[in-house]
């Protein structure tokens, strides 16, 4: 990687896998609710979601709910859209080794003809009980120095290993970087300020 900013970054790397992720186009025909059933266990004991529509879309509608609803039925999560994004999170009860849920959209159209055909774009994802642990070294295994328009070459390999993603879902997680530099280090940057988080996404 290459640091485009005035200076010298001094510090370490960590990388991390957070869980599994999928980003998917959502198409509604015809109806004006649409729903995702999913499952939460010791692995994956939290979901959160982030979804998105076009102005179009939003200007079809005069609310539109977004909620997470139990095996029973029962809301645990309950929310709308604000302006152009919603978001909505779930995690297992203290106790409980797992549970079946279900996210819901309801769209509430100021016209019925409107709901024929819409859509928005649907982010997903499950986070693990214990993140997987990752390990950042520059060539030779140096300490990390990033000069500014120096290219620097980072290895990242994960020892561990991860558990295998259900369908249609992928690993995910962060290489996220650390100013060490003791000058400028403020209350709770012990360990480091965060300047920099660098996505991972294992995709086919």
């Amino acid at each position: 990687m290459t640091r485009s900013f005035p200076g010298v970054f001094k510090g370490t790397a960590r990388a991390q896998l957070d869980g599994f992720r999928r980003e998917r186009e959502v198409e509604v025909e015809k109806a004006d609710t649409w729903t995702h059933d999913f499952s939460l266990d010791a692995t994956t004991p939290r979901a959160e979601f982030h979804l998105t529509m076009d102005e179009a879309t939003a200007n079809l509608l005069t609310d539109c709910a977004v909620n997470i609803l139990d095996a029973e039925g029962a809301a645990v999560s309950a929310g709308s859209f604000s302006g152009l994004e919603a978001d909505a999170s779930v995690a297992l009860p203290a106790g409980s080794d797992g549970g079946k849920y279900t996210l819901q959209v309801v769209a509430a159209f100021a016209l019925k003809k409107d709901s024929e055909k819409w859509g928005f774009t649907a982010e997903e994802r499950y986070l693990f009980a214990a993140p997987s642990a990752g390990k950042v070294e520059a060539a030779g295994g140096a300490p990390l120095r990033l000069y500014c328009g120096v290219p620097a070459a980072l290895s990242l390999s994960f020892e561990g290993g991860w558990p295998a993603p259900p369908q249609d879902l992928h690993p995910y997680g962060a290489v996220r970087f650390l100013d060490t530099n003791l000058d400028d280090r403020a209350p709770g940057d012990r360990e480091g300020r965060l300047v920099l988080e660098v996505p991972i996404r294992l995709e086919d």
